[in-house]
């Protein structure tokens, strides 16, 4: 199995909002829950892109990477659900498998690390040796799998390590962002073997508490919203 690192920069907050709102903001409609927060959210639908947008002015970068970390952590299972749902939608859900996802702040700010752990590929698979053939001109034998697999993954991790790879990699991914209408820099994606303790072991919401600045991030903004609508 491998664990597979993006780090990502010039993160457009406002490109994110407009991508992933739409989708978000289906799924609540169309929610058969009953709760004061989806109500509100239904019936207040059409602004919300638009508070959304003047939120992220009134929010540093440093707390938004914060916020995506805890998000990840909490909501973790739903996120793998959702990756693992695309990779039934593309036909790769029997070759390709993830056990765990996390984010980190980087070095430097305004960085963001997100890690795929326990990622399972099956090389012998079509499907799999189809998209190394097409996209990176690598081409594996129908022979690799179980040892011959593993020396096919130490070979993929060893042309990943190649800078040209690296970088070529990276720009498909901005692509395929791009495509989605959300704007980032990906400045590295490194791919390694990983272990049974590399892997996540799905912790619940209550298990990944909300630190404490976001906690006072989210008070100071409110009031700010609330100040304005009352001025």
């Amino acid at each position: 199995m491998l664990n597979i690192k993006i780090t990502v920069s010039d993160i457009n907050w406002e490109s994110c909002t407009d991508a992933v709102f739409p989708i978000a903001y289906e799924k609540i409609r169309n929610s058969d829950k009953q709760s004061l927060v989806i109500e509100i959210l239904k019936k207040s639908g059409a602004d919300l892109p638009r508070v959304l947008k003047k939120v992220l002015t009134m929010v540093s970068d440093a707390e938004k990477i914060e916020l995506i970390q805890w998000a990840v952590g909490a909501f973790e299972r739903k996120i793998l659900s959702a990756i693992n749902g695309i990779l039934v939608k593309k036909k790769l859900s029997d070759c390709v498998s993830v056990s765990g996802i996390r984010a980190a702040s980087c070095a430097l700010p305004g960085e963001l690390e997100l890690q795929l752990s326990g990622v399972y590929i099956d090389y012998g698979d079509p499907a799999i040796r189809e998209i190394l053939r097409d996209r990176f001109s690598v081409t594996l034998p129908t022979a690799f799998t179980g040892f011959i697999g593993r020396t096919a993954q130490t070979a993929i991790i060893k042309i990943t390590g190649n800078k040209t790879f690296s970088r070529k990699l990276c720009a498909l991914a901005e692509s395929k962002l791009r495509g989605k209408g959300i704007a980032v820099r990906i400045t590295e994606c490194e791919i390694v073997n990983s272990s049974e303790s590399d892997i996540p072991t799905g912790l619940k919401n209550n298990d990944h508490p909300m630190p404490d600045m976001l906690k006072k991030c989210i008070v100071r903004v409110a009031g700010e919203l609330i100040g304005q609508l009352g001025s």
